[in-house]
């Protein structure tokens, strides 16, 4: 879908199509537009957010307790739902102004999606080496060791790249295409 520029930055089209009277475009700047009532609080979210960023940076997730999780997983909730909102906003917004005889074409995808040799190719070598790490391995973390574990952490990295990665436990999505977009973009190029 990133191939084929299926994805729309909401920002970007907020930005480029919208007038309101905020002084920066943000997602939190416009909720009071899309109706959204954020649960917690931003000013204690934020520092919550920065904690949990100093405790990563630092090597410490273990300080972390679960009260400053807590936080950074609502605060994480409110804005996947005030986008969900802002996105559904702008349909509506779209399909009035549509209704009133102004039409709103919806972009037309570049290209069929698929991606570039170069691109085929480097996701083929990644896997393979995914595959490699991972070669006798046990699926149940709890029957890993150390050592294990961490070939499978590496490998789950680099299958994430190719979106081919799941867990006995758990299943484990792939980030969102739009996480790797520059990876691509250069590798395409």
């Amino acid at each position: 879908m990133l191939r084929a520029e299926l994805f729309v930055d909401l920002c970007a089209v907020v930005r480029q199509s919208l007038r309101a009277s905020v002084e920066r475009y943000s997602l939190k700047d416009l909720e009071s537009f899309h109706g959204v009532a954020r649960a917690g609080e931003l000013r204690t979210a934020g520092q919550a957010v920065r904690a949990v960023q100093l405790a990563l940076g630092r090597g410490a997730p273990e300080g972390l307790t679960r009260e400053l999780r807590g936080r950074v997983e609502a605060y994480n909730r409110d804005d996947c739902a005030s986008l969900h909102h802002l996105r559904a906003w702008l349909e509506t917004e779209r399909a009035a102004l549509g209704r009133s005889g102004v039409p709103v074409p919806r972009p037309v995808p570049a290209g069929d999606g698929q991606p570039a040799d170069k691109v085929t190719e480097r996701l083929a070598r990644v896997r393979a080496v995914a595959d490699r790490l991972v070669a006798g391995l046990s699926p149940d973390a709890g029957e890993r060791d150390a050592d294990q574990q961490a070939r499978w952490l590496l490998a789950s990295a680099n299958r994430n790249l190719t979106g081919q990665f799941s867990d006995s436990s758990r299943h484990v999505k792939a980030p969102p295409p739009g996480r790797n977009h520059y990876m691509i973009r250069e590798l395409a190029g």
